[in-house]
């Protein structure tokens, strides 16, 4: 005999390529360097739904605040002001400023905790999880629900 779920969750993944630093680190992040990111994010709802929610339309809302904001982007703290001032008059590249450091945590932090609630307003799907995969064996996590 099968158990019915408790819950329904569906996944989009979406990958953008961006540079960031992290000041005060002691390894090679302290340096500006970038990566090929993929950001995983799950929606969960109520288990008598069909369907948690379209797939297409994590994409287009996602991946156009992706594309408009960190995708070949420079992330850096806002205390990294000066590098990205200098970063935006020279290359004419966009910087985004994160209040945190832009760890893949901070990130994945971000996105479930601002970002995303704010896409997704009024409707009844939850954002449960947000992975922020600096390379392909390394992510971060961030989680709203069990």
């Amino acid at each position: 005999m099968h158990q019915n779920p408790k819950k329904l969750i569906c996944t989009r993944r979406i990958e953008f390529d961006a540079a960031h630093r992290i000041i005060g680190h002691t390894g090679k992040c302290r340096y500006l360097h970038g990566h090929r990111y993929a950001l995983e994010a799950s929606f969960t709802c109520d288990v008598t739904r069909d369907m948690v929610v379209d797939f297409g339309l994590i994409k287009d809302v996602l991946t156009n605040w992706i594309n408009n904001n960190w995708d070949h982007t420079t992330i850096l703290s806002i205390g990294d002001m000066e590098l990205g001032q200098h970063i935006e008059y020279y290359t004419k590249q966009k910087v985004f400023y994160m209040d945190k450091a832009p760890t893949a945590e901070n990130m994945s932090s971000i996105l479930i905790t601002e970002i995303i609630p704010s896409l997704f307003t009024g409707s009844d799907v939850v954002c449960c999880r947000v992975r922020v995969y600096e390379t392909p064996n390394c992510y971060a996590e961030a989680t709203s629900c069990s």
